[in-house]
This record gives C-alpha cells, structure tokens and sequence, in this order.
C-alpha cells in the first residue's frame, strides 16, 4: 500500500500539522522507491504522477486525480488494478530507485549498479499548467501488508 499525506501551511496558528489523505492499494509487491512529479503534469483533475519502483520487479507511473485526495477528516482509499504506464526490465536487474527527468521521463537504477531512462509516453495525458491549492503533497510513504 502507499499512503499520500498532507501537510498545512505552516502559520502562526498551526505548525504544519501533517495528515494522511490517500490510501493507495495495489497487488505489486513492496515499494522500493517513489518520486512524486507535479511540475508539467499538474491540471484538469491531475495533481501530478507518482513513480515507483515494485517488489515484483516493474516500473510503474500512476496519474494522482484530485478526487483521491482526502482531507483531515476523511481519508480517501483508492485501488489500482492498471497503472498510467509500466515497464519490466528483470533482465536488467531488480529495480531499486527511480527519479523523474522531466515530467514523461524516468531514470531508474537497479541493484547490479545499472541505471535506464524510459520515457513514460503518457505525454498525450498531461497538462501543461500548474494549479495552486491551499495545501501540499509532500510526504510520501510505503509499506507492505
């Protein structure tokens, strides 16, 4: 599962008080790593996408919609069967860390000291505009049930 939290702007009334909004299920496996792209990928219902790399050896981009996000009082739970893009380069190795490029292009390193770039060709699928809101996405965690 992947959790998304929130935290609110730090203000001479609050701290910064942190929450979880999203509860993400999915069938992969273990979490080895996600990086979080809101930069050019932001806008009609997009927060952004989320990359990770999967316990059962693949690369995966999921598409954040707004509506997954929850508030303080509501969390909102979410499972994904079909990712926005995947690739399996077992091959390889076994993927370790992934980090965005640019908004449609990854870089992935592997336990075997290799690295690949992939462009992720949802390209057609994003937005070209950022959107302000009055919190952030900015703590991202993982962990296996």
């Amino acid at each position: 599962m992947i959790h998304i939290w929130a935290v609110e702007q730090h203000t001479p009334k609050s701290n910064g008080k942190t929450y979880p909004v999203t509860t993400i299920y999915h069938n992969w496996g273990c979490c080895w790593g996600l990086k979080f792209c809101p930069y050019g990928a932001s806008g009609n219902g997009r927060l952004g996408v989320l990359a990770g790399v999967f316990g059962d050896g693949a690369i995966r981009v999921l598409d954040i919609r707004s509506e997954w996000i929850g508030n303080a009082d509501k969390v909102v739970n979410i499972r994904i069967e079909h990712p926005a893009w995947e690739q399996t380069c077992q091959e390889i190795g076994l993927a370790t860390c992934v980090a965005w490029k640019s908004h449609a292009e990854i870089v992935v390193g592997y336990s075997n000291g290799y690295c690949s770039f992939s462009q992720t060709h949802i390209q057609d699928m994003l937005l070209f505009s950022m959107s302000k809101t009055d919190r952030k996405i900015v703590i991202l965690s993982s962990c296996k049930v």
